[in-house]
């Protein structure tokens, strides 16, 4: 590797991680359920206006705010234990941070273990990272609100009744999914898999892939439907798992065409390409419960590309002394390849029994469960989580690792901001906790975004306290057009999310402040 490799991978490593922490996504814009969302947020502001304790009703909000983020994030299984969880932890991370605070050493501990035990929740059971994040949030911010135990649980139950608040609508306001909940699920999954394709990017997370793959799964549980249709449903779960190894493949095989001979790029990207494009069209025929009647062109479309990469490479060895580093690597890309086209295939095959709209129908009204069903179910979930948990209380878990890390973290950021009286300092914990990720590629790219929308969003906020000095009534609407943007922006732009959430943050705040600028 020659001296002046190094700069330019670092430069392209850069602009890869810039282009992701920027990239805007339009189909991931919601409108309906960030509406919704304000909606929960604002009416305990306007109570709280109304009653004259603006402090009250921010803190019903907050907890409001929190439950209504985690109903905007796309998902075709049940939130209700998810969301009711993130209402009960945000209650108790209120009601730690709040009657600890007047005792900084104690305050120091408190952070240390909600952080470990919300950590390794994280890690290991992702559905439920939400009520994590949000118990370890409330810990921080209600930390600068130092109060006797009394009036920490006063707060905390402000807070949960916002959270409920927000739950109750979400309950009332949801709406079902068109095709049911399984086709839903493997819609999304299928999904994943074609923005994996589009790329082949080694250095991109796999893993929201496996998650959506997995929710697919889970979903089935949800859909008491036999015979031909949830036996196509399995199948096309276990395909997906089967095409994203092959995609890793593939993956691994460009990183070292890119560096090595760039000749096979092009043919192993138009690989990617329509196979990203089939994909696509599967997912598409799964959403709407419809075959489309052009996937026997795109799949046509993937086997041609196909078979122009293993020519390439056929040619290629035959001008080629074998034996170096690249060759195993071309291998193994033509053996993913050629396995690929089988699985795309299978798929094809399968689509028509998966999507039968009569099947789709009936599984949506079965997935409907008698009360103690549920509950049953989720003392049975609780429990598994638990034993997930315990079974990772050790060194040689990398869930233990990712708790370790942010207990490190925040008991460090809480104990500056302890020792140096920093003014809001609780902000250092705060933004290492929203950012930090089990895996180091999320973690680098969501901080760089939340850096640049933060300040913009500070930027903003400033901009229309001077111009504007908002309070009272008015903020209230401020508040609510910025938890409205922050809902419809969420999935599209975590960058675009973090302008709006730190104008949320802002405006929630100058209610308590006199002067919003110092704010």
């Amino acid at each position: 590797m020659s001296a002046h490799t190094v700069p330019a991978d670092t430069r392209d490593a850069w602009r890869r991680v810039v282009g992701d922490a920027l990239r805007f996504d339009r189909s991931g814009i919601v409108v309906a359920d960030a509406a919704r969302m304000a909606v929960g947020t604002s009416l305990p502001l306007v109570v709280g206006v109304a009653a004259g304790s603006w402090a009250s009703g921010a803190a019903a909000a907050g907890g409001a705010l929190a439950v209504g983020i985690g109903s905007v994030i796309p998902s075709s299984r049940p939130k209700v234990a998810a969301l009711t969880s993130t209402a009960a932890g945000m209650a108790i991370g209120t009601f730690a941070g709040s009657a600890t605070s007047g005792y900084p050493a104690l305050h120091v501990l408190a952070g240390a273990v909600v952080a470990f035990v919300c950590g390794l929740l994280l890690a290991v059971e992702t559905t439920y990272a939400g009520a994590g994040i949000n118990t370890l949030v409330a810990f921080l911010v209600y930390g600068r609100f130092s109060a006797p135990p009394l009036i920490a649980a006063r707060t905390a139950g402000l807070v949960a009744a916002g959270a409920l608040l927000q739950l109750l609508l979400v309950l009332v306001l949801r709406r079902r999914p068109r095709a049911g909940r399984a086709l839903t699920g493997l819609a999304n999954a299928y999904d994943a898999l074609a923005d994996f394709a589009a790329g082949l990017d080694v250095d991109r997370s796999s893993l929201p892939v496996a998650q959506a793959i997995d929710a697919a799964t889970t979903d089935l549980e949800f859909s008491f439907r036999p015979g031909f249709a949830r036996d196509a449903w399995a199948s096309l779960a276990g395909e997906a798992r089967r095409v994203r190894i092959e995609l890793l493949g593939l993956a691994s095989a460009r990183s070292i065409l890119t560096s090595s001979d760039a000749e096979a790029l092009p043919s192993l990207l138009e690989v990617g390409a329509t196979t990203s494009k089939y994909l696509r069209d599967v997912a598409k025929s799964l959403a709407t419960a419809r075959v489309l009647p052009s996937l026997d062109d795109t799949l046509t479309e993937v086997e041609r590309a196909i078979t122009a990469f293993d020519g390439w490479l056929a040619t290629a060895f035959r001008i080629s002394a074998p034996g170096e580093e690249a060759d195993l690597a071309f291998v193994r890309a033509v053996a993913a390849a050629r396995a690929l086209a089988g699985q795309l295939r299978a798929i094809g095959s399968l689509l028509g029994d998966a999507v039968d709209a009569a099947a789709a129908r009936q599984a949506g009204v079965a997935t409907v469960r008698s009360a103690s069903r549920v509950s049953r179910r989720g003392v049975r979930g609780a429990e598994l989580i638990a034993q997930r948990m315990r079974a990772n209380l050790t060194p040689r878990s990398d869930a233990y690792w990712h708790a370790v890390r942010l207990a490190a973290v925040v008991t460090a950021a809480t104990a500056i901001a302890h020792a140096v009286d920093l003014g809001r300092g609780y902000w250092l914990a705060l933004t290492a906790v929203l950012v930090l990720r089990p895996e180091f590629s999320i973690t680098f790219t969501r901080g760089v975004a939340r850096a640049i929308g933060t300040l913009l969003g500070v930027g903003i906020a400033t901009a229309v306290a001077v111009a504007a000095h908002p309070h009272g009534w008015v903020l209230v609407v401020f508040v609510a057009f910025f938890v409205w943007l922050s809902g419809a922006l969420f999935n599209a732009s975590y960058a675009v999310f973090s302008v709006a959430i730190t104008g949320v943050v802002v405006f929630l705040l100058a209610g308590l402040e006199p002067d919003p600028v110092t704010t």
